[in-house]
């Protein structure tokens, strides 16, 4: 199914969240959903998307407990985009082991990214500026440019020198630039802080980091 099957405005996260607020692996998951326990659809890209209202039901029907989640009880929707399968596989291990509430979805490319970004509807998108097809400075110029997204806040992270940036045309006002290797202390800071900051009403603060030098060899 790639439309939700339930009403307007329904709420849905991904599996892992779903994971994580009924203490179940992703797979226990997924056969939660296949034996029409959870209710859930499928967005163009084939993440699976699962409704909030049926994951409540089926808590207080088995007497779940929702986590003891810091700093709020409301989910961040986390998007991590990056060609790199090994990178891939960091931020969501790590981010994961983050206590924090986030609901995160890991993709691949730029352009499964853009197919799938309003089904996600994230609050946040990480993303590597180099991937091949279109690439992170592409995806991240039309995302900026569609008002719909102009809640979304964007961090992308780099290998470039900031001259190399520039040279390729800058970034958009508000878009956050981190350089490789990612550092996951500052990372999760980050989370933290715009978990509290919405809270507040406010923007997260975001400490500048230097920019490499124009030909420093960056992993």
């Amino acid at each position: 199914m790639s439309k939700p099957p339930l009403g307007a405005g329904e709420e849905y996260c991904g599996t892992t969240y779903a994971a994580r607020l009924l203490r179940l692996s992703v797979a226990s998951v997924q056969s939660l959903v296949e034996a029409g326990q959870l209710e859930a659809w499928k967005t163009k890209g084939g993440h699976r998307r699962i409704s909030m209202r049926s994951l409540a039901r089926y808590m207080q029907d088995h007497g779940v407990e929702p986590p003891a989640e810091t700093p709020a009880a409301r989910r961040l929707r986390v998007l991590v985009v990056d060609d790199d399968k090994a990178m891939r596989e960091v931020y969501r291990a790590r981010l994961q082991a983050f206590e924090l509430p986030l609901d995160l979805t890991v993709m691949g490319s730029a352009i499964e990214a853009l197919m799938d970004i309003a089904s996600i509807d994230p609050d946040l998108m990480i993303a590597d500026l180099g991937m091949p097809g279109i690439d992170g400075f592409d995806m991240v110029r039309m995302l900026c440019a569609a008002p719909k997204h102009a809640d979304m806040t964007i961090v992308v992270v780099t290998g470039l020198a900031s001259e190399d940036i520039e040279r390729r045309g800058g970034l958009p006002a508000g878009v956050i630039c981190r350089y490789k290797p990612v550092d996951m202390g500052w990372l999760e800071g980050f989370l933290d802080g715009f978990l509290r900051g919405r809270l507040r009403g406010t923007a997260p603060a975001v400490a500048a980091e230097p920019a490499p030098a124009a030909g420093t060899d960056r992993p």
